[in-house]
Order: structure tokens, then C-alpha cells, then sequence
């Protein structure tokens, strides 16, 4: 009897089947089946789903108006081109009308109003409306109140309702580090001294106390650069992160030397135990060489925020040398007592306060009564302009837009920091965090309650965690099948 010999399997035509198998007396030779080589399925990549697309005509057109506009004001672009030109590209008056009519035309101006730091500050400002008619000095606080509605507070909308990406939130992060960068090499061209304080004179960066904050909110969207970016970017970020350091620390600023240790500390407190090595060895060199190039007298000045005495111990010191401690001591006199009169004017006016930018008429009426001579100065702290100026609401919708917009950036930071693909959310939320808290401690010496810096964060805020949440959401919610979307 023949035995059936199998015919070897080509692929890809299946086995044809012997006809002496099918012939009688045959015996057939079960074979076992042959394997179906087929190439694995790879698991379907992580899809990041950008919740806004809104390419409307508004959005399209407005952000970019935006863009030029915080620019312009930030880097305080119109004073510089009107130096170096003679020409004032009135950029801000501009772009500021155009950019709001693009916010209300894209209908994202509701987001402003959704729990968080922008209900707040908006809360905020209609509480100073209402303290309006009330005011010590109506004319001044309606002067105030028109600067502060018309110029400042913009900034909140145009950055909550025409962001509307996270793509556009790097893009403005970016335009941050470019400003601060722009604002160092303006130093070096029109920089100068005061009492031994770096600052930038004929600008509304004079005053030492104002430049070194302005210089304290770009530092952190310098460091964002160097996170985020690679190559030529990276280097530009540490260039920026370390110039405006040494800048700071050069305005002579106390407050901002207080605040710029508090950023560290959160920084130190939010990386990791190698970063953290990174972090104090870089904390370490940068001090040493501002001990080397900064003068002695800087450091006596910085010494007084711990002792009332700020006589240095050697007798080398200059005549220009003994007028800086001698005006850093009374500064300090002068701020606790500025400090006691608005927390007694908040006791006195605890609904609806003085009036918006009443405090120094105020201060120097009741001295005069006294008297004495007013100091015809801000409170130096803006928590207390807001009380002493809006009455006990006014300081609570101020604080609790600040502590709403730190919370926000934290929880933010706190959901991604583990996940890869969410790095670059990561280091937005934390250095948008930094920005935040080092602006919360350096208004504690500075009067700053009108000015646009926290409509900008507080919008750049909201912006930023409403995309954010929705991306993590869509990343890491399971879908029906069980894989993450």
C-alpha cells in the first residue's frame, strides 16, 4: 500500500489536498495545522485631544491682537520705541479695543465667570464700582476706577476667552520669556542707579520696589523655556533665568528678595530628590557670584528685613553708601507705620472702604488733623489697599482671586506630574504656580491691587485649566472598550 506524502505549504495559496487521498485504500496522514503567521497589533497610541479648535474669525483675528497688546504692555514696548525712535506706536490703544471686541465676538467671555480666580477678580471690581460713589475723594477714585477698567482689567478677557488652546498657552508663555528677555537688554541701554538700586530710570519702572516685580513675574515663563524647549530656546530660557535673578537681587528690592526665596522654597518643595540636588547647586553658584560682583552696601540694605540696625561693621563705607541704609531704615519705619494706618482705616470703613486710590489722601487728611505731616505714600501692600480702599469684601474677593488662581495651577500640576505625556502641562502649571505665589508674597510690600498683573494671570489661569482638564480627561478617562482615549 502507498503511503501519502504531504506537499510542502507555500504561502500564500493554501495546501492543495492529494487526489490519491481521496482514492480507495489510501490512508491519509493527519498533519498538525500549520501556524497563521499574522504581525502583532501594536496598542493604539495615547491620543491628546485639543478640546478647542474654536478657528473662528474672532479667535483667529484676536489672539494674536492680544498677543502684540500684553507685549506691548509688559515689555513696556511703547515707552521704549518712543526713547529709541521718537516715534509712539500707541500699540496698547490699538490693539486693546480690537482685542475686546474679538473676546465678546467669540463668545468665551462666559468662562470668566466659572468658579475660580476670574468670578473673584470680577467680583472684586464691582465691588470697587460700588465703593465708587462713597469714596473720600470721588474725582481720584474715579480716575482710578476708569484706568483700572479700561487698561487693566481687560487683560483677564482677552487671554480667557480667546486662548483656546494649549498650543496658543505656550505661545503666550513663550512671548512672557521673549518680554522679560527684552526688558534686560533695555537695561543695559537705558539701566541706571538710584541710592545704589538698579532700576529703569524715565520709565514707569523706576522705582526699584516696581522693577524688581515686574522682573520677578518673567522669570518663572524664563524658566518654562528651558523645560519646554530645546536647543537655541533652552539657552535663551537659562540666559533669562539667570539674568533677571541678578537683576532682582541688583533693584535692591526686599520684598522681591523675600519673594524670590519663597519661589525656591516652592520650587525645592515640588521637584524631585535629583532636581533638588540640581536646584541647590545652582542656588549655591548663583549666590556666590552675586556676593562677588554686587556691593557690600546691597547686602547690609537686604540685612535690615531681619534687623533694625543696618550699620555695617566696617567704616569704609561711602557717603552714598550710609544715605542708602539711612533710607532703607526709614522705609522700614515708614511702611510699619503706613501698615498701621490702613488696618485702622479697614476697622474704621469695613464695608465699603475709602474709595478706590484713597488711601494717601486719606493718610494725609488725618495727619494733618493730627498735626503732623502726611507720607502722602500707597499702603505698600496691596491686601491692604484692597481693604483699607474697598472695605473687609474688597480684601476677600483680592485674596481669594489669588488663592484661587495657585490652587488651580497646583491641582494641575499635581494631576500630570507623574504621567510622561502630560510633561509639558507639568512644567506649565508649575511655573505658572511659581509666578502666582511669588507675585502672593512680593504684594505684601508692594501696592499693586490696579494694575494688570493679576487680571493676566488670573486669565491666563483660567484659560490654561479649563483646556487642561478637558485634555486629561480625554486622555485618561476609559473609554467603552477599557483602552484610555
Amino acid at each position: 500500500m502507498s503511503r501519502f506524502k504531504s506537499e510542502q505549504w507555500t504561502p500564500p495559496a493554501p495546501r492543495a489536498q492529494s487526489p490519491r487521498a481521496q482514492m480507495p485504500g489510501t490512508t491519509l496522514v493527519r498533519e498538525a495545522p500549520l501556524p497563521v503567521w499574522t504581525r502583532p497589533t501594536p496598542a493604539p497610541p495615547i491620543q491628546h485631544k485639543r478640546v478647542y479648535h474654536d478657528d473662528t474669525a474672532a479667535t483667529s483675528f484676536g489672539f494674536p491682537v492680544a498677543l502684540i497688546y500684553l507685549f506691548a504692555l509688559f515689555s513696556l514696548g511703547t515707552e521704549f520705541s518712543l526713547a529709541l525712535l521718537g516715534v509712539k506706536p500707541y500699540l496698547t490703544w490699538i490693539c486693546g479695543p480690537l482685542g475686546m471686541i474679538a473676546a465678546i465676538a467669540s463668545g468665551n467671555l462666559f468662562r470668566t465667570w466659572k468658579p475660580g480666580p476670574g468670578r473673584w477678580l470680577i467680583l472684586f471690581t464691582l465691588w470697587m464700582l460700588l465703593a465708587l460713589p462713597l469714596s473720600y475723594y470721588k474725582t481720584g477714585s474715579l480716575d482710578v476706577m476708569t484706568e483700572y477698567t479700561t487698561r487693566q482689567l481687560p487683560a483677564l478677557f482677552l487671554l480667557a476667552a480667546l486662548v483656546t488652546s494649549l498650543r496658543q498657552v505656550e505661545w503666550f508663555c513663550r512671548m512672557m520669556a521673549f518680554a522679560g528677555l527684552f526688558l534686560l537688554v533695555m537695561c543695559v541701554k537705558f539701566g541706571g542707579y538710584s541710592d545704589n538700586r538698579f532700576m529703569i530710570p524715565g520709565t514707569s519702572l523706576e522705582n526699584p520696589n516696581d522693577f524688581a516685580t515686574h522682573l520677578l513675574i518673567a522669570m518663572p515663563f524664563c524658566l518654562l523655556l528651558v523645560l519646554n524647549s530645546g536647543g537655541f530656546l533652552k539657552i535663551l530660557g537659562i540666559a533669562g533665568v539667570g539674568g533677571l535673578t541678578l537683576t532682582i537681587l541688583r533693584s535692591g528690592s526686599r520684598g522681591a528678595l523675600i519673594a524670590l526665596l519663597a519661589v525656591i522654597a516652592l520650587l525645592f518643595w515640588r521637584l524631585s530628590g535629583a532636581q533638588r540636588a540640581s536646584l541647590v547647586a545652582i542656588c549655591v553658584v548663583g549666590g556666590g557670584l552675586a556676593v562677588a560682583i554686587f556691593p557690600q552696601v546691597l547686602w547690609e540694605r537686604f540685612k535690615t528685613v531681619f534687623s533694625s540696625d543696618p550699620t555695617p561693621q566696617n567704616n569704609a563705607e561711602t557717603a552714598s553708601d550710609s544715605r542708602t541704609l539711612e533710607l532703607a531704615e526709614s522705609s522700614s519705619n515708614a511702611r510699619w507705620y503706613i501698615l498701621k494706618r490702613s488696618l485702622e482705616f479697614t476697622v474704621k470703613n469695613p464695608v465699603f472702604g475709602l474709595g478706590p486710590g484713597n488711601f494717601a489722601v486719606a493718610e494725609a487728611g488725618l495727619a494733618k488733623e493730627q498735626g503732623k505731616r502726611g507720607f502722602w505714600l500707597g499702603t505698600h501692600n496691596s491686601y491692604t489697599q484692597a481693604s483699607s480702599e474697598g472695605g473687609i469684601p474688597a480684601f476677600l474677593f483680592f485674596t481669594a482671586t489669588v488663592v484661587s488662581a495657585i490652587r488651580a495651577n497646583l491641582r494641575i500640576h499635581g494631576l500630570t506630574r507623574k504621567h510622561r505625556e502630560f510633561r509639558s502641562i507639568a512644567n506649565t502649571a508649575l511655573c505658572l504656580t511659581l509666578t502666582l505665589f511669588g507675585f502672593a508674597v512680593n504684594i505684601l510690600f508692594s501696592h499693586l491691587a490696579y494694575r494688570y498683573y493679576l487680571p493676566m494671570l488670573a486669565g491666563l489661569t483660567v484659560a490654561f485649566s479649563t483646556l487642561a482638564e478637558r485634555e486629561i480627561q480625554a486622555v485618561l478617562t476609559p473609554n467603552r472598550n477599557g483602552n484610555r482615549s
